[in-house]
């Protein structure tokens, strides 16, 4: 799996936990600073399956069909160029695999407080995007402690 926008791993490192031996994270950030102290974190806890990726603007830079999920956490809305980016991660999922996105729920963008302003869109607006970008349909997620934020699950056909 891939958690993009990794920042400090703490998702990448639950993922390991998870995957286990057998599996692989793949920690993807366009900060070299994030990816240092991930590894650093990843081998004070003992994990090897964790592989720090630097990532680009426009890019995940991972082969092609090499991840079965994708991870995205209050990331989405930074992405400058999204549809040259999530036509990296569709074509870096295998066929089937699922794309997870998590950002802030904003039922009115006229009305965002200051800090909030650069998310561009809310969940109906990133789900309509993102199927437009090759995905299947969107399919909300409830999770607890998702109070200010929402959870989408797709999948690529």
């Amino acid at each position: 799996g891939e958690d993009n926008g990794a920042g400090t791993g703490v998702y990448s490192l639950l993922f390991a936990e998870e995957v286990g031996p057998e599996g692989v994270v793949y920690a993807i950030d366009i900060e070299a600073r994030f990816l240092t102290l991930i590894n650093q974190r990843a081998e004070d806890l003992g994990f090897d399956n964790v592989v720090s990726v630097l990532g680009r603007a426009q890019s995940i830079t991972l082969p092609p069909q090499s991840v079965d999920i994708a991870f995205i956490c209050d990331t989405y809305h930074y992405f400058d160029d999204p549809a040259a980016l999530m036509k990296t991660v569709h074509e870096a999922l295998r066929p089937g695999g699922r794309l997870y996105i998590i950002d802030f729920n904003v039922a009115d963008e006229a009305a965002l407080p200051a800090e909030k302003r650069h998310v561009r869109m809310g969940r109906d607006g990133v789900a309509a995007e993102i199927a437009a970008f090759g995905f299947g349909p969107a399919e909300v997620v409830t999770a607890p402690g998702l109070a200010e934020n929402y959870m989408l699950r797709f999948v690529k056909p």
